[in-house]
């Protein structure tokens, strides 16, 4: 008799009060957001990716330098001396790419640079001879350098607590709108980047790392801090898609900018804008990924560096996609897969700790963006494969 109020016949209030009640778990739910619910979201996920993937676009001018099999019989093992390297950069620049992006971390010297080799030689010959020799002949990284300073090139680096605290040569300037993002990106501790005179040469640098909070990857960030540094430090996709445009910035939009509703809370990145590209986010700055899987037409072989490589598209690129194709990359010999951007690519992912081991693993990549101004380009990128 008690109950009647609520669930007596023809009692209208039982209804809005269960709805009620239903709305105020469901966001109690959310804001708690135990680690069961994420792992639901990320199951029903990857079965929209299954169920629908993103549809291949081959028109979207954008190739994959891929370092093959038979690159590696024709060259020998990487890494291959920096002058084969220099003539793959000088190759793709004649062929009008408008952004190279390499994967790969230069973090020391190349040791097949005759100027180094000869220095070996002290213990079989006088000093004089030694240098002399070593003046005579052009150092191997001078050669990519000199190379890459006629090109676009965006070089690689990556994140690692066992790195320097020297943090990477950036190219670019940074301003927000709303709250500052600063606060809400993922803090590095440590940079193995290029040697300085590679780095010097480059028109751009971005981080090969990607977000390792699971083994799947399905969201990538944008940018990084670096852990006692003002700033922050692109990832090589953005990066690329900066220096394509030849834009000298990014506009980082967090919650309280214009147009942007936030409530009064600190809730997060909501874009990045460089040039005439904005991507969004979610509130750490990470992009979430869409994929069309492995695709062959994607890739280029380099076989032989030394004749001409195959045509690559040349159109103009109005819609073009961010991808997150970040793969295993050892210092010096191994790279970190994808290109500057692509409709998608297969990512390639592994934690830091394992640059110097790591084979192949692989996950998703690719979302829509809005498009850049009308212009002829082609967009490049060099990744290799540990043998």
């Amino acid at each position: 008799m008690r109950m009647r109020w609520l669930f007596g016949r023809g009692n209208v209030r039982a209804p809005w009060i269960v709805a009620i009640l239903v709305l105020i778990n469901a966001l109690l739910l959310r804001a708690i957001d135990p680690p069961e619910l994420s792992r639901l979201r990320d199951l029903a996920f990857d079965s929209y990716q299954r169920l629908k993937p993103r549809t291949y676009n081959p028109a979207v001018p954008v190739r994959i330098v891929d370092i093959d099999e038979e690159a590696l019989a024709e060259h020998g093992q990487w890494p291959w001396p920096r002058t084969i390297v220099a003539r793959l950069v000088d190759k793709l620049t004649e062929q009008g790419a408008a952004v190279i992006a390499f994967d790969v971390v230069f973090a020391e010297p190349d040791r097949s640079s005759l100027s180094r080799m000869v220095r070996d030689l002290v213990a079989y010959t006088d000093p004089e001879t030694v240098r002399k020799l070593a003046a005579a002949v052009q150092d191997n990284d001078q050669v990519l350098a000199d190379a890459m300073a006629h090109s676009r090139v965006v070089l690689g680096f990556g994140f690692d607590f066992k790195g320097s605290q020297t943090p990477p040569k950036r190219h670019h300037g940074m301003a927000f709108a709303g709250d500052n993002p600063l606060q809400f990106l993922p803090v590095q501790q440590g940079t193995v980047k290029a040697i300085p005179i590679l780095e010097a040469a480059a028109k751009g640098n971005g981080s090969v790392n990607t977000d390792l909070e699971t083994v799947v990857i399905r969201r990538v960030p944008m940018l990084f801090r670096l852990a006692g540094t003002d700033g922050v430090f692109p990832t090589l996709s953005i990066e690329a898609l900066r220096v394509a445009q030849g834009a000298n910035s990014y506009v980082i939009k967090s919650s309280g900018a214009n147009l942007e509703e936030s409530f009064g809370i600190k809730s997060g990145i909501v874009a990045v804008k460089t040039g005439d590209l904005q991507v969004r986010t979610d509130a750490r700055g990470r992009m979430i990924l869409y994929d069309t899987g492995h695709r062959s037409e994607r890739y280029v072989s380099p076989y032989p560096a030394s004749r001409s490589m195959p045509s690559l598209p040349s159109r103009c690129l109005r819609r073009i996609s961010s991808p997150g194709r970040i793969s295993p990359t050892a210092r010096n010999s191994s790279t970190s897969g994808s290109s500057a951007w692509c409709s998608c690519c297969c990512c390639r992912a592994c934690p830091p700790a394992a640059w110097r081991s790591s084979r192949r693993s692989s996950s998703a990549s690719g979302l829509s963006s809005p498009g850049l101004p009308s212009r002829n380009m082609t967009c490049c990128s060099i990744r290799s494969i540990h043998r």
